[in-house]
């Protein structure tokens, strides 16, 4: 509903950031700054590696493989893709035909992006950790990160995009 409010609005960047107070707003400058560098780069996902060791041991060795796994697929280096403070471009989300309704829908926005030849960029970020809970549940929506990956291994790759 956000993407579309923006899109129907005629923003050209929308920004996105997780709805626990895990990033600082401040941050945002950074996003623009690089996204102003590059105009291939589609996506901007912060990398929380400016205190990478506050997370919580078990959520930094999910995102350490969730980021091997989307790297890998994505055929781009992405540090940190579960993260949720992004900047993505009006371009880049007008192309993507998402289906995720859950968490995995951060993954599926990145393995679309590439997969249309959008590279996916990233800025360092700090985290605020308040030890709340994760809403994360790891069976169902590790089931479902699996179920996009598997599905993401056998689309054909195509990036018939033109260049903005």
């Amino acid at each position: 509903a956000g993407f579309a409010y923006a899109l129907k609005s005629g923003y050209d960047i929308i920004i996105t950031l997780d709805g626990d107070g895990q990033h600082d707003p401040k941050e945002i400058p950074a996003f623009l700054q690089a996204a102003s560098c590059s105009y291939d780069i589609g996506v901007i996902v912060g990398c929380r590696t400016l205190n990478y060791h506050s997370m919580p041991h078990a959520r930094r060795l999910a995102n350490w493989f969730m980021s091997k796994v989307v790297s890998l697929i994505a055929r781009q280096h992405i540090p940190d893709s579960q993260c949720g403070f992004r900047l993505l471009r009006r371009q880049a989300i007008t192309e993507l035909k998402l289906t995720s309704t859950h968490f995995d829908l951060e993954t599926e926005l990145l393995l679309a992006a590439s997969r249309r030849g959008w590279k996916i960029g990233s800025v360092p970020i700090k985290t605020i950790y308040q030890k709340q809970r994760s809403h994360i549940c790891p069976i169902i929506d590790g089931m479902r990160f699996a179920r996009l990956i598997f599905r993401y291994l056998f689309i054909p790759i195509y990036k018939d995009r033109r260049t903005p």
